[in-house]
């Protein structure tokens, strides 16, 4: 079974039909979408700081947008990177979906290194993982 999406204006059809018998089940869909669109904040980091020296804990914050989905990686190198730990465990943060406009996260350090890197990726919903 074959899914084909042919427009034409504001008209959509779906055909869900073999290939071979293309327009044998045909359904007519319109669809019309009202409302004002909404711009996304410039994506950034917007603050950073020290909260626990001890243990090794900063805070991040950046804007989001309810729906989206964020990681939140670390690098020593900006070459190879990998998922951003939580303090004081250590545990590895999973994929985020924020429930407000600015998302705060406290990440942990490596106690090895004296340069270190965060970056927040926004990810699609298949992307995500635990």
């Amino acid at each position: 079974m074959a899914f084909h999406r042919v427009s034409a204006a504001n008209d959509f059809l779906l055909a869900a039909c073999p290939a071979s018998q293309w327009g044998a089940y045909v359904l007519p869909v319109s669809i019309f979408i009202s409302g004002a669109e909404v711009e996304a904040p410039e994506f950034k980091i917007t603050n950073h700081e020290l909260v626990n020296e001890t243990a090794r804990a900063w805070s991040l914050t950046w804007p989001s947008v309810i729906g989206e989905f964020y990681r939140v990686e670390t690098s020593t190198d900006l070459v190879n990177w990998a998922r951003a730990k939580k303090p004081p465990s250590g545990e590895e943060i999973g994929d985020l979906a924020p429930s407000g406009d600015i998302t705060a996260l406290e990440v942990q350090a490596e106690a090895s290194n004296t340069r270190q890197f965060w970056r927040i990726k926004r990810i699609e919903p298949w992307e995500i993982t635990p």
